[in-house]
């Protein structure tokens, strides 16, 4: 139970308070419980252990959050506190959503007028963002490092679990415990019957799928994990006036972590633009914001060197495994309710409302892009061909 208080009332315009905030509580991580125990078995401990773990904490926050708000606006901080027996960690942040006159939801589901002029934009700010933190997460995994007074944060391998790590993006997990039934699900049955092989097939794929985006084949670096076009905004008449990339705020954090980078792009572009259309249009829009991404992460970093370590060809292949893990992460949005129900009329699916009819227009979406781009088959190619 949280009692806060928040006035806006004040007139000092360097706070700049939102108009609404949000409010997350989440357990704290097994690293922070590691730090503790380690802490209580040292004989050296003091009682200013609790105020350096949560210094420690904010100052990470703070740094990486000024890091990605070089390229990305981000909900503000606003306040971090831990309860007296640190077992919950407490956020408060500023609210995007009610900011309707200044943010625009990047997603074609609202109806907000997105182009895909600005899905291709909007990938290149990605880029951007990645390649700011590729460097890092590569040497943070390999070598970590803790705590100290001349260095108070914590890297980013041990603040953020890898993909693997996160039950809602570990794709065997999920296929295991979702397969049988999405596949009898109203959602796939309302779906074009030539696309139900190519889900099984993903379904399938999903433990090849998992060991390739854990393996050091590709380049880790920051993820945000769940990069829907409705967690992206348009911030309007924010743009520069040398630059033509629009200014992008990314909400939504609480899957942020480590792993390939591509896994954000594919959700951003399958989520954020109209890929309902033709397979010819669906091909060149999802090869426009690959190379937009690309370029700008090439730009940041270095086209020579981006070229040796992570090649176009390369990246292109792997997008068809991004794609087909955006799918088996969108599996866990079907309802558990929703199987086909019996006494259809003969080669119709039943009517889907509410959550299922929500459901089917992601899935539907995400699968149409898996069928036009082939993707099963090219992920298959890609991962025995390097595993």
């Amino acid at each position: 139970r949280v009692y806060l208080s928040y006035d806006k009332s004040g007139e000092n315009d360097d706070d700049h308070l939102p108009n609404s905030v949000i409010v997350k509580i989440l357990p704290i991580s097994e690293f922070f419980q590691q730090e503790e125990e380690d802490e209580q078995n040292d004989d050296s401990k003091d009682d200013d252990g609790d105020n350096r773990m949560r210094m420690m904490l904010t100052t990470t926050m703070h740094k990486f959050a000024a890091r990605i708000h070089e390229h990305v606006q981000i909900p503000r901080a606003l306040h971090i506190a831990m309860d007296e027996e640190k077992r919950h960690i407490l956020f408060v942040f500023e609210d995007f959503a009610v900011n309707a006159k200044t943010m625009k939801p990047l997603c074609r589901f609202h109806g907000t007028g997105i182009k895909d002029e600005d899905v291709i934009a909007a990938s290149a700010v990605a880029g951007e963002l990645h390649a700011a933190f590729w460097e890092d997460a590569i040497q943070d995994t390999a070598t970590a490092t803790t705590f100290t007074s001349s260095s108070p944060y914590l890297p980013l391998s041990r603040l953020l679990h890898q993909t693997h790590l996160l039950p809602t993006r570990n794709v065997t997990l999920i296929a295991e415990l979702c397969s049988s039934r999405v596949l009898s699900s109203a959602v796939l049955a309302s779906l074009p019957p030539s696309w139900i092989p190519h889900a099984a097939a993903a379904m399938e794929l999903a433990p090849l799928i998992q060991n390739y985006i854990s393996s050091d084949v590709t380049p880790k670096t920051l993820l945000h994990h769940d990069l829907r076009g409705d967690n992206q905004f348009c911030v309007l008449g924010a743009s520069s006036s040398t630059s033509t990339k629009p200014r992008l705020a990314f909400t939504a954090w609480p899957y942020a972590g480590m792993g390939m980078p591509l896994l954000d792009l594919a959700w951003l572009v399958v989520t954020a633009s109209d890929t309902t259309c033709q397979s010819e249009n669906v091909a060149d829009l999802h090869l426009a914001c690959l190379r937009s991404y690309w370029c700008a992460v090439a730009e940041a970093r270095g086209a020579e060197r981006l070229a040796n370590e992570y090649p176009f060809c390369d990246a292109l292949e792997d997008y068809h495994i991004a794609i087909l893990w955006c799918f088996l992460v969108a599996c866990q949005s079907v309802p558990p309710h929703g199987v086909r129900r019996s006494g259809d009329e003969e080669g119709k699916a039943a009517a889907l409302v509410g959550e299922e009819e929500q459901c089917a227009r992601l899935m539907r979406r995400i699968l149409n892009c898996v069928v036009r781009l082939q993707a099963v088959q090219v992920a298959t190619c890609r991962i025995l061909a390097v595993l």
